[in-house]
């Protein structure tokens, strides 16, 4: 089917990607880009690259380039480094620390009599 002609877009959608085979209405392209305001192109040259390659169709471009962003977000997130929960331990007040310095001196005292 190489050069064969894609069928010609539904009434009210545009052909994006570079071959041309993503098709998004106005409305469609305006959600994509306030969603995916960094990579929106990349994301609809994606879909174009793979479907060109793969020869799979999707009923709804818009649809599969958020499921495919939110897939993408959630493996960063897993990738991520956990971020540390736990409190570091506060430091011991100074009454303590002499407290129990104190203690130690005594018990060592003690012990060499």
């Amino acid at each position: 089917r190489e050069g064969a002609k894609s069928p010609a877009p539904a009434p009210g959608t545009r052909r994006y990607g570079s071959f041309d085979n993503v098709t998004l209405s106005d409305r469609e392209l305006e959600t994509l880009q306030t969603k995916c305001p960094d990579d929106w192109e990349e994301r609809i040259e994606r879909l174009s690259s793979y479907m060109a390659s793969s020869g799979k169709t999707y009923k709804n471009h818009l649809a599969t380039i958020q499921r495919w962003a939110a897939r993408d977000r959630q493996e960063a997130r897993e990738k991520a480094p956990e971020k540390v929960t736990e409190k570091a331990p506060s430091k011991p007040s100074r009454r303590r620390r002499w407290s129990e310095l104190a203690a130690e001196m005594e018990a060592e005292i003690g012990g060499n009599s």
